[in-house]
């Protein structure tokens, strides 16, 4: 029983502790793979969606072989078929991802269209983005509970602060390379900026400066620039 458990919760690791904050942080800084994250992020989700099935069937499985087999009576058990439910949806969901749908507009990307507000791609993709964060919430607290009703089971010493260790060090990471990307961005932007004011000096200075001709009594404008004439 006990290694049927620790099966279980290898599985929902696995699943929530890996596979998922790696979709995640693959779609989160996509910029950096734009052409292969959207398949790597696929790839991870179905990955934590197949890990997810299996660590549910062995946690029934072995629950059911118990002396008193009390299915669904904690937290822990409601969140772990919560999880299952949603990651379900949330797989076939990404797959029938509504189109991009686009309108003529005057200031949209350069090529005389943007997307139109509210559009069921819009609104899929808000409800994707809500639904995979509250999912990846869920699944860190199912992890740490796990741990919790594992180690006091079976009376083990409890590995949960070493999880959470694992999530701060993970989430300083995340938050680390986010302003790296940001301040490489702001360095970006500041470097285009200089090249464009650069060229209008540039584009500037190659116009000829006019001043008045004195020479003359109606004041004529004429320009600095001598010109020999070539015989």
């Amino acid at each position: 029983k006990q290694g049927s458990f620790a099966a279980h919760g290898m599985l929902a690791v696995l699943a929530w502790g890996v596979a998922t904050p790696f979709a995640v942080t693959v779609a989160w800084f996509r910029t950096l793979v734009p052409s292969s994250w959207i398949y790597i992020h696929v790839f991870a989700n179905v990955l934590s969606f197949f890990f997810t099935v299996v660590a549910v069937i062995v946690a029934i499985t072995a629950k059911s072989k118990q002396a008193d087999p009390a299915h669904f009576t904690k937290p822990h058990h409601i969140v772990g078929i919560t999880l299952m439910v949603l990651m379900t949806f949330q797989v076939f969901s990404g797959f029938s991802r509504p189109p991009v749908e686009k309108k003529v507009g005057h200031y949209a990307d350069g090529h005389g269209q943007e997307l139109c507000p509210r559009s069921k791609r819009q609104v899929w993709y808000f409800l994707h983005r809500v639904s995979g964060v509250s999912m990846l919430a869920m699944g860190i607290y199912q992890i740490s509970s796990g741990l919790s009703l594992y180690a006091e089971d079976f009376t083990v010493t409890s590995i949960e602060p070493w999880f959470w260790l694992y999530v701060g060090l993970f989430a300083f990471f995340l938050i680390s390379l986010k302003v790296w990307i940001m301040m490489e961005e702001h360095k970006a932007r500041q470097n285009v900026g200089m090249l464009s004011s650069d060229h209008m000096m540039d584009q500037a200075s190659e116009v000829p400066s006019y001043e008045i001709d004195r020479d003359h009594d109606d004041l004529m404008l004429a320009p600095t620039a001598q010109f020999v004439p070539t015989k």
